[in-house]
């Protein structure tokens, strides 16, 4: 398995030779907005004829690894699958050969590997491109499944995609692709089956499972037989479910997405985008990305009594209520030195005074690294309106340059919609909900590089 850190830069090289032009985009560009990358578009559930594009989702498997040490090194030894075929949903369960595996590893879990993909190739589906999760694809099973690809293949017909930390989003063979489940549904698979109400792991890990003298025990090896099929068997269920929820609720299947962010996105898109959204130019992203801060977490020793204690309901959501920068007043950095906060919409470097006699500042400045809330003067960006809000505190800002920006209300109807279902329902719609809630916003936040296409070479 081939992994550097030029990762980036042979996908770049690889997109000019089969793309010299350079026109493969994410979002359409509008000619008219020159400063615009592209853009965020709605999306249409109906096509040109007003028929719906998407009549059923689209067929969807599971699958699941396991390993047991051997030699110090943990190495496959069952790979179970659950999903639709000739017309019945299928569980099947491919056991390494015990004699072989003792012998020669190497070629037990290609022969293991090869059962598998045998299996796959000849399946009865109506579609031509099959989707397959596991439900940690991005770190332990992804990387035995792409072992085993490269096995068994011509390495040129492997792509895959994995973010900055190395883990895998997703495994690509031909029409075959593995997705990760939990970047989907963030939760134990216990708490997936739990979440849609169907039966988890019926069966609970016997550390014996991890060792070669599984095999000596009849008991004990018909015990990790239903222990390894009900993962792939209990995914599948929940899956299933779930994608019937969000296709019948809201025409988005989860069979296209990667994370919660793109399945928040998508139905964003499908139900609540009235208006493009454009996409900044790398050089203005930059200089916003600069008033990027994570969330300030202070800890203080305190006495009271008879106090009471509040918790902040849906934070981010409610923050997506307010009026968001949409359209640039000038595609220019626009000097703001005779200009007043008030009158500003936008982001800006300013000059910063915070008192220093403020017990608890909360405007942060980047240092080394490190984020800190320092008293005193600096310079840096933010956005208007926090600065707005950090003067009723008093804090003095003085504008230097900066983007202005048109308002937008964005995200109310999509905020308000999912709000409401959440406060109102229970079980995996409340819990749906919720998910939705706190994953779209984020999503506009991610740096424009932050996923690398690799192809094995």
């Amino acid at each position: 398995m081939v992994r550097n850190n030029d990762s980036y830069n042979k996908f770049k090289n690889l997109n000019q030779v089969i793309n010299p032009n350079n026109q493969i985009r994410n979002y359409s560009t509008n000619p008219l907005r020159h400063w615009s990358k592209g853009l965020i578009t709605p999306i249409s559930l109906v096509n040109k004829k007003g028929k719906l594009k998407l009549e059923n989702p689209a067929p969807i498997f599971s699958m699941d690894l396991e390993t047991l040490k051997l030699n110090n090194v943990q190495v496959p030894i069952a790979i179970s699958s659950c999903g639709p075929n000739k017309g019945k949903i299928e569980s099947k369960l491919f056991i390494n050969d015990h004699t072989l595996l003792t012998n020669n590893i190497d070629l037990a879990v290609k022969e293991l590997w090869n059962k598998y993909f045998n299996y796959l190739e000849n399946l009865e589906l109506s579609s031509a491109k099959l989707t397959i999760f596991a439900h940690n694809l991005g770190d332990f099973d992804g990387y035995f499944l792409y072992k085993g690809l490269m096995m068994n293949y011509n390495p040129e017909s492997i792509s895959s995609i994995i973010d900055e930390s190395n883990s895998f989003i997703s495994i690509k063979l031909n029409s075959f692709e593995w997705k990760d489940s939990l970047r989907i549904f963030p939760m134990s698979l216990d708490k997936l089956c739990n979440l849609f109400s169907v039966d988890g792991k019926l069966t609970k890990y016997d550390s014996r499972f991890n060792d070669i003298s599984l095999f000596d025990s009849p008991r004990t090896w018909g015990l990790f037989k239903k222990y390894a099929l009900q993962d792939a068997v209990a995914l599948y269920g929940a899956l299933f479910i779930a994608q019937n929820l969000y296709f019948t609720k809201f025409g988005v299947d989860i069979e296209s997405v990667y994370s919660t962010a793109t399945l928040s996105l998508n139905l964003f898109r499908t139900k609540f985008l009235k208006d493009d959204i454009f996409i900044l130019p790398q050089h203005i992203d930059l200089f916003i990305r600069q008033g990027y801060f994570g969330g300030g977490t202070d800890v203080y020793k305190a006495f009271g009594e008879l106090v009471r204690y509040y918790d902040v309901n849906s934070l981010y959501p409610y923050a997506m209520l307010n009026s968001m920068p949409h359209d640039l007043v000038n595609p220019n950095l626009i000097n703001l030195s005779n200009r007043t906060l008030d009158s500003f919409f936008g982001f800006a470097e300013v000059e910063i005074f915070c008192p220093i006699d403020m017990k608890r500042p909360v405007l942060p400045f980047h240092l080394k690294g490190k984020t800190i809330y320092p008293v005193g003067s600096w310079k840096g960006v933010y956005f208007s309106e926090e600065l707005k809000a950090v003067v009723k505190l008093g804090y003095q800002i003085k504008l230097i340059r900066g983007y202005e920006f048109t308002k937008i209300d964005l995200f109310s109807s999509y905020v308000n919609t999912f709000y409401e279902i959440k406060r109102t329902s229970t079980g995996s719609e409340k819990a749906v909900a919720k998910l939705l809630l706190n994953n779209l916003y984020g999503y506009f936040g991610r740096k424009q590089i932050s996923i690398i296409k690799f192809y094995s070479t």
